[in-house]
């Protein structure tokens, strides 16, 4: 039974991310951490949203250039360790607070963000703030998403520009998030081996 869940959750959770260029990870870890329990959820979907993510961002023409997401992408590598830290001491219910703060956070950062009208430049020191913010969240909660969509909307980017840069993005940490909660043992769990 956990696979049909584990399939029908998957599914459902890549065609969103196919569609407008990110949600996986916040349709996924929190849908299945109700089967599974918190921890296996997030080493699922850290894996599946990397591989979906690599086939979005190679599948996209024109592609964002990686060099456009860089500094953030580099912040986030930086302290995604400090987020794994969390994933691998937290006891269950912790790990389910965090990923219901994270996609609350989400949901109410997205709604009450101010959408800029005209794009504004993209400035070096909020780019490292986001990728920071980030790169904690996707190793405590498999969800470093928010931030960057949050941000990417607030810059105001046309909408096309907005899923490249989400796609490139999202390449590049979901190879150093899955790369460091393997190395911290926590993507051996029995959802993701059995």
């Amino acid at each position: 039974m956990e696979y049909v869940v584990v399939f029908l959750v998957s599914a459902f959770a890549a065609i969103m991310q196919a569609a407008v260029g990110f949600g996986f990870a916040v349709l996924f870890t929190p849908l299945l951490a109700l089967a599974l329990g918190a921890r296996d959820a997030i080493a699922l979907s850290l894996i599946l949203s990397m591989s979906l993510s690599l086939v979005l961002y190679f599948a996209d023409t024109p592609r964002a250039s990686i060099r456009s997401v860089l500094p953030m992408f580099l912040a986030a590598t930086v302290v995604t360790p400090i987020g794994t830290y969390v994933l691998a001491v937290a006891d269950e219910r912790v790990l389910r607070i965090c990923i219901g703060a994270a996609v609350l956070a989400s949901v109410i950062g997205t709604y009450a963000s101010p959408h800029a009208t005209e794009e504004r430049p993209d400035r070096l020191g909020r780019s490292i703030g986001v990728g920071v913010i980030s790169g904690i969240m996707r190793g405590a909660t498999g969800m470093g998403g928010p931030p960057v969509v949050i941000y990417q909307h607030w810059r105001g980017a046309p909408t096309m520009a907005i899923r490249r840069t989400l796609l490139a993005y999202f390449a590049l940490t979901g190879v150093t998030g899955t790369a460091i909660a393997a190395l911290a043992g926590l993507v051996a769990g029995k959802a993701v081996f059995t």
